[in-house]
C-alpha cells in the first residue's frame, strides 16, 4: 500500500490547470515537477515547480512521447503521475505495463475512463438509470437520419463520438458542427464522416450549461461542487471562460451521483448538463480534471490535494459546502469571446452590445493569476499576444 507520494509529475504545463495543481501540491510541500512539449509552456514559469521536462509532442510524435515519457518516469522515480488531457490519458493506459510498479497513474480503471471518453456509452448508462439526454442518433445511413429528425427543431448538434480521435498520424481534436436545415445536415454529415468518423446527431438544448464536480473514492462523495456557465468561448457553444459558484440543484446532484455510481467512477470528474426551464440534459462526463477547476479552488474546495490525499490513503474529512456566487474567468478566453461576437458574428451570437457590457462589468478571479506567483499570467499574455503578431506578419 502506497502511503507517501512526495514526487510527483504533472504533464501538459501549458495548461492552465496543470499550473493550478502544481501550485496547490507545492504549496503542501511537495515536489512537482511538469512536462510539456515546448519550453514556453504556461506552468513552466511558476516558482511552485521544481522541475521542468520537455517532451516530444504526443499529438505529433507520439510513439517518440511513448518511449519518452517511459524514460522521464524511470529515470526521475517518481511516485505519481497526474495526466491532464484526454490523448496523454489515453496514451498512458497503452503503455501501463511499461510504467514501473512503484509508480501511480491517477487515473482509474480503463475500462470505466472509456465510459465518459466515449459519448455514446456514456449515453446507454444514463439511459440505465433514467438520467435524461438529448435526443440522439448514431447511424451511418444520412436517410434514417432525415427520417428520424424529421421533427426536431434545428439547429443540430454534429460532433464526434470521442472528443479525440487517434488516427496514424496522431490524436486529432474533433470539433463538433451545427446543422440548420436539413440540406446542411446533409452536407455537414458527409463531410464530417470522412473527418472524424460517423458522429452523434444531438438535438440542440437551449439553455443554460451547468456543471457538477465531484471526487468519487470508493463510492463515496469526498467532495462535491456546483458551477454555471456565463460566457463560452466560441460564443454558441464550447469552453466556459467565465462562469460562477451556485448552489448545489438537488436534481442535477442526484442524476450526477447516480450516474457516477453507475459506471462505478473513481477519483475527480465533471459531470455536464444542459438546463433549459423544465429539463435537465447530461451532455457529458470529463473523466479527469476540468478547465474551470480554478473556480472550485477559488470558492474553497481544493480538488487537486483532496485527490492526492485519496491516492496517499489518508483520512479525509468531505467537503460538501463552499462559497457560492464566486466568479472566475480566463481573461484571454473572455476577450476572445467579445471578438468573435463583434467581427465572427454567427447566427446563435448574442448580441454585440450586451455582450461588451457584460465582460467589462464582471468582476472574477481570473484562471492564472496569483500575487504570489505572477511570472505565468504575464508570460502567458506576452506569449498569445507574440503569436497573434507573428502570425499577422507570415
Amino acid at each position: 500500500m502506497i502511503t507517501n507520494m512526495n514526487k510527483i509529475f504533472i504533464t501538459d504545463g501549458d495548461n492552465k490547470v496543470t499550473l493550478l495543481i502544481a501550485r496547490q501540491l507545492a504549496r503542501k510541500g511537495i515536489i512537482v515537477d511538469v512536462g510539456a512539449s515546448h519550453k514556453k509552456s504556461i506552468a513552466f514559469y511558476s516558482k511552485y515547480v521544481n522541475k521542468k521536462i520537455i517532451y516530444p509532442n504526443y499529438l505529433t510524435e507520439t510513439e517518440k512521447f511513448k518511449k519518452n515519457i517511459i524514460k522521464i518516469i524511470k529515470k526521475n522515480d517518481y511516485d505519481l503521475i497526474i495526466p491532464l488531457k484526454e490523448p496523454v490519458i489515453k496514451i498512458l493506459y497503452d503503455i501501463q505495463d511499461k510504467i514501473p510498479k512503484n509508480t501511480k497513474l491517477a487515473l482509474p480503471d480503463q475500462k470505466i475512463w472509456m465510459k465518459t471518453f466515449d459519448k455514446l456509452e456514456t449515453i446507454k448508462q444514463a439511459e440505465k438509470c433514467n438520467v435524461k439526454t438529448p435526443r440522439t442518433i448514431y447511424e451511418t445511413d444520412i436517410n434514417k437520419i432525415k427520417k428520424t429528425t424529421k421533427n426536431w427543431n434545428y439547429p443540430l448538434v454534429i460532433k464526434s463520438r470521442y472528443s479525440w480521435n487517434f488516427t496514424k498520424k496522431g490524436p486529432k481534436y474533433a470539433y463538433r458542427e451545427y446543422a440548420y436545415d436539413e440540406k446542411d445536415l446533409e452536407t455537414k454529415f458527409k463531410k464530417y464522416s470522412k473527418i472524424n468518423g460517423i458522429p452523434l446527431i444531438q438535438e440542440y438544448i437551449k439553455g443554460v450549461g451547468k456543471g457538477m464536480f465531484y471526487l468519487v473514492n470508493k463510492k463515496q462523495i469526498i467532495a462535491k461542487f456546483a458551477h454555471q456557465r456565463i460566457r463560452e468561448e466560441p460564443p454558441d457553444g464550447g469552453a466556459s471562460v467565465c462562469r460562477k459558484s451556485v448552489k448545489i440543484n438537488e436534481k442535477l446532484d442526484k442524476d450526477s451521483v447516480k450516474l457516477l455510481k453507475q459506471i462505478d467512477w473513481y477519483g475527480p470528474a465533471m459531470v455536464e448538463f444542459r438546463c433549459d426551464e423544465k429539463e435537465n440534459y447530461l451532455l457529458e462526463i470529463n473523466g479527469r480534471f476540468w478547465g474551470s477547476l480554478p473556480l472550485a479552488v477559488f470558492s474553497g474546495v481544493n480538488f487537486p490535494y483532496l485527490y492526492y490525499q485519496i491516492l496517499t490513503n489518508q483520512k479525509i474529512k468531505p467537503v460538501l459546502t463552499y462559497k457560492e456566487e464566486v466568479k472566475a474567468r480566463d481573461l484571454y478566453g473572455d476577450l476572445l469571446f467579445l471578438y468573435k461576437v463583434f467581427f465572427k458574428r454567427k447566427e446563435k451570437y448574442p448580441p454585440r452590445l450586451k455582450s461588451f457590457l457584460n465582460v467589462i462589468t464582471t468582476i472574477a478571479y481570473e484562471d492564472v493569476f496569483d500575487l504570489k506567483d505572477l511570472k505565468p499570467f504575464i508570460a502567458q499574455f506576452t506569449i498569445l499576444i507574440m503569436h497573434k503578431i507573428v502570425k499577422k506578419l507570415q
